[in-house]
């Protein structure tokens, strides 16, 4: 394992030849300090690619061709591998997921193709402030900015889980710079996640609650207790999809609430997951600098750094995202003219429609909608067309539990292949509610 050991002071006092008669003894207990701290946080460093786990690699990406046509790289199949404890049968079948994942998201084309709603890209506070005092990226989520309400009425939820997915592969993106720069195989991130103005509104919305992907989700999400399967269904998604690419979660200026719902989950985390975490309301600032440097963190949120206009916020590298949303962005479901077929999806139940394709490159649509709260979804292919056992099925377009009752979801996928195709409204995890379900499911065939 190779350590990369920093020996700077805080000072500015930095001398190679340790010439202690130029430094007082201020000097040089700050300098010790200084040293000790950057010597225990770099124990942290990622340690070399192995010339086992290059052949394991290797053996991946013979096994998974699909690999390849993707943006994989070795470091993050290096990830996976290292997640899996070395297993290449379990990283084999890790990958195959998450393939299915990531071309169902449209991962590889989130930061290039991917149009961003405008409300998501005014209201959706985040941003890139800098780097933690190792050097890896910073993600900063300002949740508590966000008027929940006024997105989910402005936006697909779809959209609003693909924002947080082209944060985390910004992230990545960046993580991956400073890995070349280190000479270590892959890096992770920091993320940051400011409580700051967050109210019962945020909490006792539904939507926001069922829809938030990112690993806030568990704290908000727990004072309704009917929403506790969406909580472990969507921080699922994130641990099975980016396994090892964050290296602390930091919660800042938490309320009350939010650090009983931590507290109440704690028995239900993994040890890894729960020591991930830092939740803070009073002492933030000290604990948040343990990991970053005052002087590259913004004046607003207790550090030294300014734009270079004076802003205080750094709105060039944050987008602060404080509501309300506009009137303007919301969308009024009384003006959707499409023409759905209705379906009673009853609790313990699901809606399944089969289609047949028999042109490869088709286009699969959909677009649903629910007169309240939420419903699975998830498309499965067979190349026979009497099979009509999905748990038989392969899954091109994975389980996703959304709320649609505001604002419809639609979506397509292409179907590479010829055979028999199912769409599955899900509504298995509700014991009484049935769910009232408009539905357009049709394929344009390609002949």
């Amino acid at each position: 394992m190779r350590y990369e050991i920093n020996i700077i002071d805080d000072t500015n006092k930095m001398t190679s030849a340790w010439d202690m008669q130029q430094l007082s003894w201020t000097d040089i207990v700050a300098f010790l300090h200084a040293s000790t701290f950057n010597l225990l946080t770099h124990l942290q460093m990622i340690p070399g690619i192995t010339a086992e786990e290059k052949a394991k690699i290797e053996q991946l990406r013979n096994e998974l061709p699909g690999i390849s046509q993707t943006k994989i790289n070795d470091g993050l199949i290096l990830r996976w591998l290292r997640n899996n404890s070395n297993d290449v049968n379990a990283t084999s079948e890790a990958l195959k997921k998450h393939l299915v994942f990531r071309k169902a998201w449209g991962l590889d084309e989130l930061l290039t193709k991917w149009e961003k709603p405008e409300v998501l890209l005014k209201y959706y506070g985040h941003g890139f402030p800098g780097y933690d005092r190792e050097g890896s990226p910073i993600l900063f989520s300002l949740l508590g900015n966000v008027d929940v309400e006024g997105l989910f009425n402005s936006c697909q939820p779809q959209d609003f889980v693909k924002m947080s997915l082209t944060h985390i592969e910004e992230a990545l993106a960046k993580a991956d710079e400073i890995a070349k720069k280190k000479s270590i195989p892959y890096e992770q991130f920091l993320l940051i996640i400011d409580l700051d103005n967050m109210s019962t509104s945020h909490y006792k919305f539904k939507p926001f609650t069922s829809s938030y992907l990112t690993v806030i989700t568990f704290f908000t999400a727990y004072i309704n207790p009917t929403l506790f399967s969406d909580i472990f269904q969507l921080l699922a998604l994130f641990q099975e999809n980016y396994p090892g690419a964050c290296k602390k979660i930091i919660v800042i200026q938490a309320p009350t609430i939010a650090k009983i719902a931590f507290n109440l989950l704690g028995p239900f985390l993994s040890s890894e997951t729960e020591h991930l975490i830092e939740m803070h309301s009073d002492t933030w600032k000290e604990s948040l600098f343990n990991y970053i440097d005052p002087d590259k963190w913004p004046l607003y949120w207790g550090g030294n750094m300014k734009d270079e206009n004076g802003d205080e916020k750094c709105s060039s590298k944050i987008v602060y995202g404080l509501g309300p949303v506009p009137d303007c962005y919301k969308y009024d479901i009384k003006n959707d003219k499409d023409t759905y077929t209705d379906v009673t999806v009853y609790a313990g139940n699901s809606h399944l429609v089969e289609l047949m394709v028999d042109s490869p490159g088709s286009k699969l649509y959909w677009k649903y909608k629910t007169v309240s709260e939420d419903i699975g979804f998830a498309i499965y292919y067979s190349d026979r067309e009497d099979n009509s056992d999905i748990k038989t099925m392969e899954n091109i377009f994975p389980y996703i539990r959304l709320e649609c009752s505001l604002v419809p979801i639609e979506g397509s996928v292409t179907c590479e292949k010829k055979g028999k195709y199912v769409v599955e409204f899900d509504n298995y995890y509700s014991w009484f509610s049935a769910k009232e379900l408009s539905c357009i499911v049709k394929v344009n065939n390609n002949s």
